[in-house]
């Protein structure tokens, strides 16, 4: 089981004191818990954090919780190497922190449907702290059950608004866009090899299913 980083959550006080906007916090306590399925994600370690704090003088403190999603390049050579390589920590602070507050007033009162970026760590490793959309009432439904009509139609809107509204952010902005020109299928010996392995570990549990292939 991997544990969330101590230097992420001594980052706590200031992440709050920023999102919330109030110099009065304090920390009282946290749980934390692995976010996703193993082996639902690749290259970041996925927390629930539910922090629990304080806000106001002493004299009239206010207990509050707050659940946030934090996102860690994993304590791995190789991932931190590749993510070095593919900027993927510096690309997804860089959209939260600058893209997005651009597409929201680009929408006006038409907000994009994402989480806040509550703050960003780069030392020692990268790591993101976001809003928790689960406590708003959102959930992660299984990819292998798919999604009924309306949940489609509602993601491929959405979708539709995001390229719309970058595209019209990449005709006011260029340079803002132009920094994303990497991806994940960009031609690079991991990449390369990842595939490789993949393809190689489908081929061979193919042989094992029933029936014939062509």
């Amino acid at each position: 089981m991997v544990n969330l980083p101590i230097w992420v959550s001594d980052s706590f006080t200031n992440a709050l004191k920023k999102y919330l906007n109030n110099e009065n916090v304090e920390i009282v306590e946290y749980t934390s818990s692995i976010a996703i399925p193993v082996g639902s994600n690749y290259t970041t370690d996925i927390f629930r954090a539910i922090i629990t704090y304080t806000t106001g003088r002493t004299e009239n403190k206010e207990k509050n919780s707050l659940s946030v999603i934090i996102k860690v390049c994993p304590n791995d050579e190789l991932l931190i190497n590749y993510d070095k390589q593919m900027r993927l920590f510096e690309q997804e602070i860089t959209f939260y922190t600058e893209v997005l507050p651009h597409m929201h007033k680009i929408l006006g009162e038409e907000k994009m449907l994402a989480a806040r970026c509550l703050s960003f760590l780069e030392e020692p490793r990268p790591a993101i702290l976001l809003e928790d959309l689960s406590a708003a009432g959102f959930q992660m439904h299984s990819r292998q059950h798919g999604l009924d009509l309306d949940h489609c139609l509602f993601t491929v809107q959405t979708l539709a608004r995001f390229h719309a509204t970058s595209a019209v952010l990449h005709e006011k902005n260029a340079l803002l866009i132009n920094r994303y020109n990497l991806g994940i299928f960009w031609n690079n010996p991991f990449t390369s090899r990842w595939i490789a392995i993949g393809f190689d570990a489908l081929a061979k549990a193919c042989i094992k299913w029933p029936g014939e292939f062509l």
